[in-house]
């Protein structure tokens, strides 16, 4: 216990004006402990009375001890001979060398029933460096935190303009323990953004499909086409397209051909149909559509045949051959003498030829040639006849009938 102002630290400042008193206590010990920076070698303890009532017993007989690890040696004890003016008088005590981390001076013996120390200096003397140090048990070693690598960064704060965005590490390469320190610095990193600005985008109408092929042959069908919402497609909230993305129409509205007393003759479906060359948009296509509105037309050729071909769904055997002329400028050398023929694999076979007789007005005029009933795979019309020194044909309508006895015994 230190006694109203006179620390510890005053026996040890250098200054023998100075001096360091404990409390007095009538049971427990009075003693000073001068604690070495580093453990060293201690070989004397010099020990300076601050007695200032020259009353020796409050240094004589203290004991000095040396701390080594977990356990106090005994260096000596102070003998103070003089009884009067023992102010200022110094003692020495031989430690002899021991490796110490402290040293304590304790007064175990009572003068007027109490125990107490009045110290001007103490100095503790000795060898200090590389010493091999007491072994004590100071625990695990203390480890000092570290920062792990920076996770990714988060998304922008803004979804359009100028924004931020962060990213973080943590204390954990490795975890402070034992009391190491905590990593320094701030764990979290900003950086500028920019937002990609979404704009919604409406979606549009494609172009129409080509009309589909027409559901019957005659008697009424329907065809269809359709349209996508693609052009463009809708984005980022856009609307979708207005309206409908399909449409049907009436189609092969004509009768189909009957005679007295028997049943309809059945058209025979075609696979496909094609021709020599096509004159501008005006494909085969045209002349099974069932519209009279339209027509096909070949290129016209001064040297090569000009052929159209009606290409059966399956083999069938043939009898009427329609065909309706789509010549609009009146000229009979179109159509006039085409040859229609049946094709059987490499088979060939002429069914008839066309004969045009009214020269006024061809256009929309309907032949029919007759192929028997002969098993066909194809019928093929072929215009070999040039008119103005060229060949072509132009056709409204092509229509292949099965055969019918009772129709041919009709004819």
């Amino acid at each position: 216990g230190t006694l109203k102002t006179m620390y510890a630290s005053l026996a040890v400042d250098g200054d023998l004006r100075t001096k360091s008193q404990t409390k007095c206590s009538g049971k427990e010990h009075a003693w000073f402990k001068y604690t070495l920076a580093i453990a060293s070698e201690v070989e004397t303890v010099v020990i300076v009375n601050g007695n200032y009532d020259n009353k020796r017993y409050k240094l004589d007989n203290a004991v000095v001890y040396a701390e080594t690890g977990s356990e106090w040696v005994e260096c000596g004890r102070i003998a103070v001979t003089s009884t009067t003016s023992t102010r200022g008088q110094t003692y020495t005590v031989d430690c002899g060398g021991i490796v110490a981390t402290s040293v304590k001076i304790v007064q175990e013996q009572k003068w007027n029933k109490r125990k107490c120390l009045d110290l001007k200096e103490v100095k503790v003397y000795g060898i200090s460096g590389d010493v091999e140090e007491p072994d004590v048990d100071e625990g695990p070693p203390a480890v000092d935190g570290g920062w792990s690598e920076y996770g990714d960064w988060s998304e922008c704060s803004v979804d359009c303009g100028r924004g931020t965005q962060t990213r973080t590490k943590t204390c954990t390469n490795p975890v402070p323990e034992n009391g190491g320190a905590d990593c320094e610095g701030s764990p979290t990193q900003i950086q500028p953004c920019f937002g990609k600005c979404i704009v919604p985008l409406d979606g549009g109408w494609s172009d129409w499909s080509n009309w589909s092929e027409c559901s019957a042959e005659c008697e009424g069908g329907t065809q269809s086409r359709s349209k996508t919402c693609t052009d463009p497609v809708p984005k980022n909230g856009g609307a979708d397209c207005v309206g409908a993305g399909s449409e049907t129409r009436n189609c092969n509205t004509q009768e189909c051909p009957t005679l007295p007393g028997l049943d309809v003759v059945q058209l025979i479906p075609h696979f496909e149909v094609s021709q020599s060359s096509t004159a501008k948009s005006l494909s085969a296509s045209l002349a099974v559509d069932g519209d009279l509105d339209t027509k096909t037309q070949t290129g016209c050729t001064g040297k090569a045949n000009s052929w159209f071909k009606y290409t059966l769904a399956e083999p069938h055997s043939v009898g009427k051959v329609e065909i309706v002329n789509g010549n609009n400028d009146k000229k009979r050398g179109k159509l006039d003498k085409a040859m229609v023929y049946g094709e059987h694999g490499f088979e060939k076979f002429l069914c008839g030829k066309v004969q045009v007789t009214d020269v006024a007005s061809t256009e929309g005029q309907t032949y029919s040639v007759n192929c028997g009933g002969r098993l066909a795979t194809s019928v093929k019309i072929v215009q070999k006849e040039k008119w103005n020194k060229r060949k072509c044909l132009e056709l409204k309508e092509v229509r292949v009938f099965e055969y019918s006895e009772e129709l041919e015994g009709e004819e």
